[in-house]
């Protein structure tokens, strides 16, 4: 009775999208028994996509509802996708896995608690059809990590990221390497010391995990050095990960590159 009686005001999606038709009059309890169907374009991803939006709606709604398949509708290419929610069931049309993501994380946005509760118990959301894709290819942030900058900063800011579809982060560290042997070469205060270089395979997981999850891609912007301060070849560590890499000398030849960064490997 509680959620039938509930009146929306109009939510406010990030970005906008480009059609948004919306019963803000129907209640839609996110509940076990609701009927989920998805189409996907590309059948070789059908599978996979109802395993993801599967496992995302139990870890974000408590449900773990079945996902069964309909004749996917036209014109739907790349990132766009359809989301319909109605009493009863919600329906799900993309091309392939970032249009599910898309319309996953466009369902987070328009959920809400279910009111009158001391804590919560169950989501709800408003009636809707929204069509909607990306109107750029690149869509991201540049993150900096300056000494005072904590981890767990960066990583709710990718979190962030991946819930408003950007599809892009740039980490780019800022001197912020503490070496005891050359102490000129960062920020007095930098808060990656030795354990935290070490933990760079570790981050590097978060990475995978963050591309498995996410329509993110993660760029690094560094220096170039990594083979020689780890004396082995770093790219392999990469693979799968990272989606990009930036050698940014800023210098304009390889003897004012070496008078800056006063470098231990010469030119």
């Amino acid at each position: 009775m509680l959620a039938a009686a509930v009146a929306f005001e109009q939510p406010h999606i990030v970005p906008t999208p480009a059609k948004a038709d919306w019963q803000l009059d129907q209640c839609v309890e996110l509940k076990p028994e609701l009927q989920v169907a998805m189409s996907v374009v590309d059948d070789r991803q059908r599978e996979a996509c109802a395993d993801w939006f599967r496992r995302h709606a139990k870890d974000a709604f408590g449900v773990d509802w079945k996902v069964t398949s309909w004749t996917h509708p036209s014109g739907l290419k790349d990132e766009k996708y359809v989301l319909h929610v109605s009493a009863g069931n919600i329906t799900v049309g993309a091309a392939g896995l970032d249009g599910v993501r898309y319309a996953f994380q466009t369902l987070r946005q328009i959920a809400m608690p279910k009111r009158g509760t001391l804590k919560v118990e169950g989501w709800i959301a408003p009636g809707c059809t929204i069509t909607d894709g990306p109107k750029m290819k690149f869509r991201g942030i540049h993150l900096c990590w300056f000494p005072e900058t904590k981890v767990s900063t960066l990583e709710r800011c990718i979190r962030l990221a991946g819930y408003y579809k950007m599809n892009t982060v740039v980490l780019e560290t800022w001197g912020t390497f503490r070496s005891e042997k050359y102490p000129w070469w960062g920020w007095k205060d930098g808060a990656m010391t030795k354990a935290e270089i070490r933990r760079l395979k570790e981050l590097l997981e978060v990475a995978a995990w963050i591309k498995k999850n996410y329509t993110v891609k993660t760029r690094i912007n560094t220096n170039g050095l990594a083979d020689l301060i780890w004396g082995t070849d770093t790219a392999p560590w990469l693979e799968g990960k990272i989606d990009a890499v930036s050698v940014s000398l800023n210098a304009i030849d390889a003897e004012e590159f070496l008078r800056l960064t006063r470098s231990k490997f010469g030119i």
